[in-house]
């Protein structure tokens, strides 16, 4: 993010670094319009009183939307904060832009993203006038004129300090918000807790900026000029960079969706606690731009209710506020909770009630593989109590005596909200096994663990003896087998640029290999493998004391195993394992038959597209899509035939002038989500940022911190923000 965007975007007219520079000059396209990127500094159009930036550009004629209605230019003569972007087209408030108080909060729709509901533009209610009579317009209008008059009496900041001065406090400033973006970007707290000792804070910003300023001379000459009222260091600014840094990020993020290649998006939402037990509401955009899939993310919100209306409220408002025409939206992923699925009082079904036609839902198909997963885990006996034993392995090699004996890799925390964690621990036990076993052994025979815990020696016991029994031994090689098949799928449904229709064609293989696993050959090989990981521990050194047999007792000892112990051989019964197994493949091949079966019409249109049928995508047109026409799609047809069918979308990109309908065809079906994974991943981002620093925030103060993260799709990076729970300095 380039810093000089950073100050183009907050002026501090009434303060003495003053970063604005009234004569700023920008850069204009060939016609005439000046670039949103300049929107801030752009020069005056003729119709700008002298000596300002406003950007009332006049047109011919201005774009018209789909209801014949466009921008008029007599909307100047009227409201005369309002300009105009010709690449948005959209109108945005001046004043409120350059001037808004108060960490810029208000009708957002007016400085960031645009307004161009052209239909209520003059409505009192809901449009140009109504907005005239918020408070925070109000407010910046008043500076608006403060700093017109300052223009013409000489007494603007710029004009009453010395140049150079000038420029040492411009750099100052500048300083300071590099160094707020540096820790925004890492994730880093910039506050500390307090040193009560020696009076001192010890927070990142604080030790950054004294370390940066010993590091650059230029920064150490600035400081005897800056006022000590005026340092621009305290946490209010701190919030008010991180804010604006946020806000940079939203803009880009809703105008990247504003010139999509087709105007269609998906919407991703997905919902937390975090560790302050609040509810955070994670939105997220899917969108095609340049051939290329983007996901990215709006914002984090909390709530406090968890009704379906109240989801369905705060995502809508939510749209609007950024100028996201909701009209566009194609199709809605979440989870499978039922106030988000609920075919009646859903969210979903809520959101096509009041946008009034129909929005697809699909269930995030990450969730849905974890579902199978788990249901299977939990009715299966023999699986269940495999994973049970897991769990105990972890919370055993997890002390810290037994985990110096312990050479193997670490066994890691099973998590029940993450079916991935099954997979990695089963390989962990699996390709530790004899190391899991020797350390066992050697816990129980060191009598210096025993003196120090009775109960961990009896339990290394317990384990060791599970671990040896056939029916662990099988279900472990068998978890590996059948998990590992599904790893492949989860991995891809986790990448942020997978679309429903390969997701779909992604989930078939995966049936199908499951499917060819149930056969009396494969038991016979998996029978085969746990027997052989038994025979690999006869050459773990055991230890072993034999008895001293009492002269007296001799007639009453039984030197004979026992049956429990006879069972653990490899030859054991297997009748009761062969049956599981068969029973597990056809709980796991129901589940995903069950699970995956939904949306049959729309996966079967979408999954055409590349045959060029327009009979066999004509459902599509139920979601408001245009199909090309007949015509159209058999040149396309006849011009694909000797090209390779895995590069047809960036084929069809190439000549998406010629084949405009099909291309825009094959951008909407790309737009179709079927995962919350970038939602995921910003829950990562709030669980890391969530550090004890911020846990005695009070809710008040606990919603504007922002963290700005980077994703990186097709090598192309993407910013998206994180709203957290963070704000104002408290001391703790």
């Amino acid at each position: 993010m380039d810093i000089r965007q950073f100050f183009n975007k907050k002026r501090a007219i009434d303060s003495v670094p003053d970063t604005s520079g009234s004569n700023s000059k920008s850069q204009k396209n060939a016609d005439g319009s000046t670039n949103l990127s300049s929107l801030t500094s752009s020069s005056a159009p003729d119709l700008a009183p002298k000596g300002e930036d406003i950007k009332q550009i006049i047109l011919a004629n201005y774009p018209k939307q789909e209801n014949n209605r466009s921008f008029q230019v007599n909307w100047y003569k009227r409201f005369l904060w309002l300009e105009y972007s010709q690449e948005l087209n959209a109108a945005f408030c001046y004043a409120c832009r350059q001037f808004q108080p108060n960490g810029r909060k208000g009708h957002t729709v007016y400085t960031y993203s645009g307004f161009s509901n052209w239909k209520n533009a003059t409505d009192l209610k809901n449009g140009f006038p109504a907005h005239e009579k918020t408070a925070v317009h109000i407010k910046a209008m008043q500076m608006w004129n403060e700093k017109k008059i300052r223009d013409l009496t000489g007494t603007a900041v710029s004009t009453l300090i010395n140049s150079d001065i000038l420029q040492k406090y411009r750099y100052y400033v500048k300083s300071i918000a590099e160094i707020i973006q540096f820790l925004t970007v890492n994730e880093l707290a910039l506050r500390g807790n307090d040193d009560i000792e020696h009076e001192q804070e010890r927070g990142l910003f604080l030790n950054l900026f004294k370390y940066t300023i010993k590091k650059d001379e230029k920064l150490a000459e600035c400081l005897p000029h800056i006022p000590q009222n005026a340092k621009y260091t305290s946490p209010d600014i701190q919030n008010e960079r991180i804010a604006i840094l946020a806000e940079m990020v939203r803009e880009q993020v809703v105008g990247d969706l504003k010139t999509a290649d087709v105007p269609w998006f998906t919407l991703l939402e997905d919902g937390t606690r975090d560790k302050n037990n609040r509810e955070n509401v994670s939105i997220g955009v899917r969108y095609v731009k340049n051939d290329k899939v983007f996901e990215s993310l709006l914002g984090i919100y909390t709530t406090e209710k968890l009704d379906a209306k109240t989801f369905t409220n705060m995502t809508l408002n939510i749209l609007n506020d950024n100028g996201i025409d909701t009209k566009h939206l194609l199709s809605q992923c979440y989870d499978g909770a039922s106030v988000m699925s609920g075919h009646k009082g859903g969210v979903a079904a809520l959101i096509q009630k009041s946008l009034g036609r129909f929005i697809p839902y699909v269930h995030c198909f990450n969730h849905r593989l974890h579902l199978v997963v788990v249901r299977t885990i939990s009715e299966i006996d023999s699986i269940k109590h495999f994973f049970d034993q897991a769990v105990m392995l972890h919370e055993f090699f997890g002390h810290g005596k037994v985990a110096a004996i312990y050479w193997g890799k670490s066994i890691g925390r099973l998590l029940e909200q993450r079916w991935s964690g099954h997979i990695a621990i089963v390989k962990v036990i699996f390709s530790n096994y004899t190391e899991i076993l020797r350390s066992l052994d050697e816990f129980k025979n060191d009598r210096s663990f025993i003196c120090w815990s009775v109960y961990l020696s009896v339990k290394s016991v317990g384990i060791k003896s599970v671990m040896l029994e056939y029916d662990f031994r099988f279900t472990l090689v068998f978890m590996k087998k059948l998990l590992g098949l599904l790893e492949p799928a989860d991995s891809a449904l986790q990448a942020r640029t997978i679309s429903l229709k390969e997701a779909n064609e992604i989930i078939k293989p995966v049936k199908n290999k499951i499917r060819d696993l149930r056969t009396n050959e494969t038991y016979q090989s998996l029978a085969n493998e746990a027997s052989q990981l038994l025979k690999d521990t006869e050459a773990i050194p055991t230890e072993k004391r034999v008895p001293k047999l009492s002269v007296t007792m001799k007639e009453y000892l039984v030197m004979e195993k026992l049956p429990s112990e006879m069972s653990n051989k490899p030859n054991a019964s297997k009748s009761g394992t062969e049956a599981e197994f068969f029973e597990s493949l056809d709980l796991v091949l129901s589940l995903l038959n069950e699970r995956f079966s939904d949306n049959d019409e729309l996966i079967t249109a979408i999954s055409s597209i590349e045959l060029f049928d327009l009979e066999k995508i004509k459902y599509l047109e139920k979601l408001g899509i245009s199909l090309p026409t007949l015509e159209e799609l058999a040149v396309v047809k006849d011009y694909m035939h000797n090209k390779p069918m895995s590069d047809i979308f960036a084929e069809l990109y190439k000549q998406r002038e010629v084949f405009k309908n099909t291309y825009a065809l094959f951008a909407t079906v790309y737009t179709l989500g079927c995962s919350t994974a970038v939602n995921e991943s910003s829950f990562s981002t709030l669980t890391a940022i969530n550090r004890p620093q911020r846990y005695s925030m009070s809710q008040p103060h606990c919603i504007i911190l922002i963290r700005l993260v980077f994703n990186v799709i097709a090598s192309n990076p993407v910013s998206f923000l994180v709203i957290s729970s963070d704000s104002q300095a408290r001391k703790t």
